[in-house]
């Protein structure tokens, strides 16, 4: 029953068993002359295959011919059967023997089947089942698009299936750009269908190329068809064909993307054509103010490269008059056209203009907190808030110095602190200066802060010195300029002789 023999003798066979199904109806094959034992059951389901059958593919093996014409005789569909064609087709088949010929084989009862015009891709199915493989491979042929003819924007694909022997519900379009790696078109059929029973049928997909395809360029096409069976075919169209989308569509690398310090700056864009290439004598731009609710007209810019040319260029809008410090409200876009005068519109850029310098940040010391006063510590700390500014503040930079108007450098000390200290600064009247630069490079003002450090007993030398800077005998020294007002006065030698100050 689940042996390989020759498929004359599985015919026979398979034939005999299947007889005795048809005749009492049942799918269940019973007769325990077959040693029941070696497949661990009394009643062999034939749709099943219960037991430890391990039939062998192929119409060699009787068990696989009594199923499958039990398959095409019952009205139970499932899985791969839907043929519900009773025993009046069987039986014709054999009784056509002058028309058909004798039916040596189950292949033979197969062609004869097919011959006279039974239901054959059904009987295929159910055959299939049974793991008699008679299925062939659905044919494919692709109409549309053709090799080397020019198409653009959304194409009509036209492709014809036919299956003799099955149905053919899937189709997968793949496209290429280099004929080695392929891409899966993931689009739905819009209208036709299937092929069955041997007619042509046609696929059609509106296929929108600007989805898939950034590149004005050769495009190969290939279709696999389906069958309901798992067989798989496909058809490749005879060489490339070109897609040219006309316009203009390639942009890139625009400039500025960072904050910018210039109410009028100049933007850039790199643009392209792949096929007829650019008119460089047509770049232009526009720009918004307001978000994009309202639009200039049209200003020339001017475009790198010459005519026809093939390679990105550079458009450049100069001096674009914004006007304002926004982040989100100043936009720009371009335009050019191709050598055919098909016109190419970019997308919108938005452009971060902060011209104004930040407010100098507020500066305050835990350490030192009244700048009348005299302390004794020797490690001063300080500590400022964060300005507000349109851009935001990217870093400080600050310094301690003995002179009360010095503005720091333009080199950034700190990024992320809103903090300083020192350590083990003399004794003096010291002076804290910070100011802070935006993200659009703007520097601001600075803001000071005093600190006096004095310990010890009163210098008298000190106070001498004082008297005599004030005097005009003696350089101005800021060390000596306790009241922190620019210049030595006896006032100054006074409140060092008061304050036991020592520098």
């Amino acid at each position: 029953m689940n042996g390989i023999s020759e498929p004359g003798c599985a015919w026979v066979e398979g034939w005999a068993h299947f007889m005795s199904l048809a005749v009492f109806d049942d799918k269940y094959f019973t007769d325990t002359t077959y040693f029941p034992e070696v497949f661990d059951t009394d009643t062999i389901n034939l749709e099943t295959r219960n037991g430890n059958l391990n039939f062998p593919d192929g119409d060699s093996c009787e068990g696989n011919v009594a199923a499958a014409l039990w398959d095409i005789y019952d009205d139970h569909d499932e899985m791969y059967d839907r043929l519900s064609d009773g025993f009046g087709n069987i039986w014709h088949v054999l009784e056509e023997q002058d028309q058909t010929g004798n039916e040596d084989t189950f292949s033979d009862f197969y062609d004869s089947w097919c011959d006279l015009g039974h239901d054959k891709p059904r009987a295929n199915s159910a055959i299939f089942q049974n793991d008699i493989d008679y299925n062939r491979a659905p044919g494919v042929v692709v109409a549309n698009p053709e090799p080397g003819k020019v198409y653009f924007g959304v194409i009509h694909t036209l492709t014809y299936t036919t299956d003799e022997d099955g149905d053919v519900p899937q189709m997968e379009i793949w496209f290429s750009l280099d004929n080695v790696e392929w891409h899966l078109l993931d689009l739905p059929i819009e209208r036709g269908g299937y092929s069955i029973r041997g007619e042509d049928e046609c696929w059609y997909i509106n296929w929108n190329t600007t989805h898939e395809i950034d590149e004005d360029d050769s495009v190969w096409l290939r279709v696999h068809a389906t069958d309901d069976l798992g067989a798989s075919s496909s058809d490749d169209t005879d060489g490339s064909f070109i897609v040219d989308n006309i316009a203009p569509h390639h942009w890139r690398d625009f400039t500025p993307t960072d904050w910018v310090a210039d109410q009028t700056p100049d933007c850039t864009i790199e643009a392209k054509d792949n096929t007829a290439g650019l008119d460089v004598s047509t770049a232009y731009c526009k720009y918004s103010t307001d978000g994009g609710s309202s639009w200039s007209g049209w200003r020339s810019a001017s475009c790198t490269g010459s005519d026809g040319t093939t390679s990105y260029q550079t458009i450049t809008a100069s001096a674009v008059p914004f006007n304002r410090d926004s982040e989100t409200q100043n936009r720009i876009k371009f335009r050019i056209d191709d050598a055919a005068r098909n016109t190419g519109e970019s997308s919108e850029y938005t452009v971060k203009i902060d011209a104004a310098d930040p407010p100098a940040p507020a500066i305050s010391s835990q350490t030192h907190p009244d700048e009348d006063e005299w302390y004794t510590n020797n490690d001063p700390s300080f500590s400022w808030t964060t300005p507000s500014d349109t851009s935001g503040i990217d870093c400080y930079s600050y310094t301690l110095d003995q002179s009360a108007t010095t503005t720091p450098d333009t080199t950034c000390d700190t990024t992320t602190e809103n903090s300083g200290s020192y350590t083990d600064v003399v004794d003096g009247v010291w002076y804290f200066h910070l100011r802070a630069k935006d993200n659009a490079g703007n520097w601001g003002g600075a803001d000071h802060y005093r600190v006096k450090i004095g310990s010890g007993e009163a210098s008298t030398t000190d106070a001498c010195i004082a008297l005599a800077i004030a005097a005009g005998s003696r350089e101005y020294d800021a060390r000596w300029d306790a009241s922190g007002d620019g210049q030595v006065t006896s006032l100054d030698s006074l409140i060092i002789l008061q304050a036991g100050w020592v520098r």
